[in-house]
């Protein structure tokens, strides 16, 4: 199973998002753009 690139922590009323693309330096994919959209 392939790593998530976004990685979602939520506690006490808020939530700490990490970009896991080191390969591609955090960089903003259109999937991962996609996910971000989702998850809000």
């Amino acid at each position: 199973m392939a790593e998530a690139e976004l990685i979602i922590e939520r506690e006490d009323g808020y939530a700490v998002l990490t970009l896991n693309r080191p390969a591609a330096m955090n960089a903003l994919s259109p999937g991962l753009i996609g996910e971000l959209c989702q998850k809000r």
